[in-house]
């Protein structure tokens, strides 16, 4: 395509696994990402990380590993925090076994009600070797472990909301769009501007996501700018006949709290703008759709799978 001489996206997600997040947690492509429980949403919670009992070490070393734990989860974008339990708390308990000369802790992700939501088994260790324990060794059990615990917490959170029937996994994303605001742009950038807007909308709303008139209830907010940047000059003819692009859709929560973003860069070529407009506006409209898409898949969390069960211990 002569007027579109370079093209470039990304996405960045806030709060989310791999970009990981769960309905304790917040987690980038480059779109941008949040997360949260409310009206279909889950709220972040933090899973606290109390001090284990009968683990066989001192402590000193009982703090590490704790506060290794908490770290290591806090990587994988788990709101961990090292602190005595209190009501309502989601919490991991952490506990060893004892079996002939080796040591094999475990980890128990326990709800407000000091139920077992979920069991990881860690691996075991020379009993010599663990009374011994030092916190490199520790740190290593640690971030071993930590994505497998995250893993179920997302598992956890999906599981929650398929019985939760005001959850997005049970009803469509309700979405204001504010539309799309031109800054900056030369006037010579022939076409309808009020085109972008409607062919997002065409491309966006389906039975997972409806579009709305209003920001009443609305579970996310999503509005897009176009503007004008500067990029290299290559010659003369570059600055006279191109226009760059800068086009941002940025997706918030119905708090405000940003949920993510989908930036686009576009140059183009202004002599050919009249009659390229239409396809311009096709092709930037249908991958900012997707992009949001995976915002709001990735911050409600409605993808993820159940928790298939509990393992034993």
């Amino acid at each position: 395509m002569r007027f579109l001489r370079d093209f470039r996206s990304k996405i960045c997600l806030f709060g989310s696994l791999g970009c990981t997040i769960l309905f304790f947690l917040t987690g980038c492509v480059d779109t941008s990402y949040s997360r949260k429980q409310n009206s279909g949403l889950v709220r972040p919670v933090q899973l606290v990380v109390p001090p284990p009992d009968h683990v066989f070490l001192s402590q000193t070393n009982i703090h590490v590993w704790e506060q290794s734990m908490a770290t290591a989860l806090q990587a994988q974008t788990v709101p961990a925090i090292v602190r005595p339990l209190q009501k309502g708390d989601w919490w991991l308990k952490m506990y060893v076994h004892q079996h002939d000369m080796s040591i094999t802790p475990f980890y128990c992700i326990m709800d407000p009600y000091n139920r077992v939501s979920a069991v990881e088994e860690g691996t075991s260790i020379p009993l010599a070797r663990w009374m011994s324990v030092d916190a490199a060794l520790l740190n290593t059990m640690a971030e071993k472990i930590a994505p497998k615990i995250t893993a179920d917490l997302i598992g956890i959170q999906a599981e929650n909301m398929q019985k939760d029937p005001t959850s997005l996994k049970n009803r469509p994303a309700r979405i204001y769009f504010t539309g799309v605001y031109f800054s900056g742009v030369q006037k010579k950038l022939c076409g309808d501007h009020e085109a972008l807007s409607q062919q997002f909308i065409l491309y966006f709303q389906d039975k997972r996501d409806i579009i709305q008139q209003s920001n009443n209830h609305a579970d996310f907010i999503v509005s897009g700018v176009v503007q004008a940047v500067k990029v290299p000059i290559r010659s003369s003819t570059d600055k006279q006949d191109t226009q760059s692009l800068e086009i941002i859709w940025r997706v918030k929560d119905k708090d405000g709290k940003e949920a993510g973003a989908v930036t686009q860069l576009h140059t183009i070529q202004l002599s050919s703008c009249g009659k390229q407009w239409d396809e311009f506006v096709t092709m930037t409209a249908k991958e900012a759709a997707s992009g949001v898409k995976q915002i709001i898949d990735r911050y409600s969390g409605r993808n993820n799978n159940p928790l298939v069960s509990i393992q034993s211990f």
